[in-house]
């Protein structure tokens, strides 16, 4: 078997081992060329055993699924079996498991859904596969804190018609009870071992261990939900019948879990008593008429008070897209300003700024709900600041400071701040530098008051002094996401300056602080794109300097970058062409040229989309096809620079014979 620091194949250097059991090991190597990490599962063909070893290859190599390795290399080496697959890096679920702070509720149902996409189209192969396998140790949580499958070690395709399975396998506690006797295992042999897997990671105790049980896991921890107690019950019935019956049943009681709390169904319980009480109240009379709408006045803003309550929590525990269905469910009952006002500080925490314009124009403003409310003006401020649409972020942030019927309480630095910072980006350093006045006058906020004028010197291109008075503002108040973000945009402005002496250290600095924020707030779209243009910027200046292995790296976070963005819905035609780039410089040429299609779907007239294609035509030399784009690119006539660049390329195609 290979070793530490030996070659495989002449390419790939092994780094480290990732694990090992009794079939064989998993190492971590790296592929000299490029730099690529892989890991590499060296099987031992000589071991006896009833499983087919060479399944897991075989299975693999049929699988294309974001969240399953791919296998990109099989070598056979004497009596060991080398497969090379994606490398996901991060934590196995089960290390996770022993830091509390990871396996919340919210994170645990999250990385549930997920696994069970996975299942889903696992089990909608055909033949179906069957993983068998589902334990904390086969999942690996990324660094973008998804859940990834691993190990198809012990999967089988499902035979319709065979009633019993020939191995006896999977992992003591975690297999379902069907595997330890002679039944065949179907897709709810899965949905048992995720079950346990979930109950481990949501609990911290293991099936192996005390109490050897699986309890309800509300009497382990009462802050867990009534629904995913009532799920992972379900999940793990000794008999296959009372279970789930797919994985997409499974994800559908996963995607309505409020539904299965005790507030819920009550309400609904109440709704159909109430709906009987007017019928008999019909044929009783008035009296009993008016004691039903009595009755469902009160249990209306009972349940909408619940629902308030509801949303508040999920709000407080950043799960925003619970929070919003909690508020939606309440509109139902009730529509009010609180409600309105609510729901947009949800998309507001989304960086939905756009949608949160349009909902309160639509809810509150035009509606005339809460006229001269100083929140309501200052979300929409802090919405159109955003966005970068100043002159309205001045005017709402000025509405706001108007003592009217809303309280900004906390709100108040914010709202001071940011006028301040428009006023700046508006040119107007007069006004700028009086509510700063006014903000250092009346707050103890000397956080907030470097940071201004870190904004203000950085509108001036005064690099020097921004770079001061923001490391202050940083210092006075670590985590703060715009304080870290102002810093690194710093840093990137004085490299476009052209600090040529310390640019590798200011990219360094900056990606830093972007990653930091990041971590703060993983959904925040202007963090997740400078930070892909970043990385890319950065790349490229490696690259420059042959340092190809360091440039490699970050085109790869560059793309998961962009990844992320287009994860959260922002199919942008920009991320799309940025993403096809990025693919290119990394050899990956299939995907490459997926992306670019994808752009051009969007807009075919296009000029950078049109450009960047025909470049990477050119490269696959696929000439007339290039020429097309090319052609494509000067007739749209958009940009000179792109049109400059399509015109040469066309000459050299010419030149060289390659088009007619």
């Amino acid at each position: 078997m290979i070793k530490i620091n030996e070659v495989l194949d002449g390419k790939y250097r092994i780094i480290e081992i990732l694990g090992k059991g009794g079939m064989g090991s998993v190492f971590l190597a790296e592929n000299m060329k490029v730099g690529n990490l892989w890991a590499i599962k060296a099987i031992d063909l000589s071991y006896n055993t009833e499983v087919n070893l060479l399944a897991e290859p075989e299975m693999l190599k049929k699988l294309n699924h974001p969240n399953l390795p791919r296998i990109v290399d099989i070598i056979h080496e004497g009596q060991y079996l080398y497969i090379v697959e994606d490398y996901f890096e991060g934590e196995t679920l089960q290390d996770l498991i022993k830091d509390s702070d990871w396996c919340t509720e919210s994170n645990i149902i999250k990385w549930a859904k997920q696994l069970c996409d996975i299942l889903i189209y696992l089990h909608n192969m055909n033949p179906a596969i069957i993983y068998r396998d589902m334990k904390p140790g086969n999942i690996i949580i990324d660094t973008e804190m998804n859940a990834r499958l691993i190990d198809f070690g012990v999967a089988r395709e499902y035979k319709e018609g065979q009633s019993t399975d020939t191995t006896l396998i999977g992992t003591k506690g975690y297999a379902a009870p069907e595997q330890y006797g002679t039944n065949q295992t179907d897709a709810r042999t899965d949905i048992y071992s995720l079950g346990v897997t979930l109950y481990h990671a949501i609990t911290g105790k293991g099936p192996n261990e005390p109490p050897y049980e699986l309890v309800p896991v509300r009497q382990l921890n009462k802050n867990l939900s009534e629904g995913i107690e009532t799920i992972l019950l379900k999940c793990t019935r000794n008999d296959p019948e009372d279970r789930y019956q797919s994985a997409e049943e499974l994800l559908d009681a996963l995607e309505n879990i409020h539904k299965l709390n005790k507030a819920y169904k009550q309400s609904r319980l109440k709704r159909k008593l109430i709906i009987a009480g007017v019928s008999i109240g019909i044929l009783g009379g008035a009296f009993a008429v008016n004691e039903v709408m009595l009755l469902q006045a009160s249990e209306k803003a009972e349940q909408y008070q619940a629902y308030l309550e509801e949303g508040f929590n999920y709000y407080n525990e950043e799960n925003y897209d619970a929070a919003e269905e909690a508020f939606l469910n309440a509109q139902e009952l009730n529509e009010t300003g609180e409600l309105f006002l609510n729901q947009a500080k949800v998309f507001l925490a989304r960086n939905e700024n756009e949608r949160v314009t349009e909902y309160l124009q639509a809810k509150v403003i035009n509606e005339g709900i809460l006229q001269d409310n100083n929140e309501v003006h200052y979300l929409m401020g802090t919405a159109f600041f955003n966005l970068g649409d100043y002159e309205k972020s001045i005017w709402y942030f000025n509405e706001a400071l108007k003592d009217n019927t809303g309280s900004l309480g906390n709100n108040l630095v914010n709202v001071y701040r940011d006028l301040a910072v428009s006023y700046g980006r508006v040119s107007d350093y007069d006004k700028a530098e009086e509510i700063l006045a006014q903000l250092t006058a009346e707050n103890d906020t000397d956080h907030v008051s470097h940071y201004v004028k870190g904004e203000l010197m950085i509108i001036q291109q005064r690099y020097d002094e921004a770079l001061a008075e923001l490391i202050r503002a940083n210092q006075l108040e670590s985590g703060n996401t715009r304080f870290m973000m102002s810093l690194a945009n710093v840093y990137l402005r004085m490299i476009r300056q052209g600090n040529a002496e310390n640019t590798e250290e200011y990219y360094q600095k900056a990606i830093e602080l972007l990653v930091n924020t990041e971590q703060l707030d993983p959904n925040n779209i202007t963090v997740l794109n400078l930070s892909g243009q970043t990385y890319y910027d950065f790349g490229l200046y490696l690259e420059n300097r042959n340092q190809d292995n360091q440039a490699q790296v970050m085109f790869e976070s560059a793309t998961a970058s962009f990844s992320k963005l287009l994860d959260l819905g922002i199919n942008d035609i920009n991320v799309l062409i940025n993403q096809g780039i990025l693919y290119d410089k990394l050899n990956k040429m299939q995907q490459a040229e997926e992306y670019y299609k994808r752009a051009l779907e969007q807009n075919e007239n296009h000029s950078r989309g049109n450009l960047v294609y025909g470049l990477f035509l050119l490269k696959k030399q696929e000439y007339n096809l290039a020429h097309t784009h090319f052609q494509k690119t000067i007739d749209i006539n958009d940009n000179p620079g792109e049109v400059s660049v399509a015109q040469e390329r066309i000459t050299e195609l010419r030149e060289k014979g390659w088009i007619n």
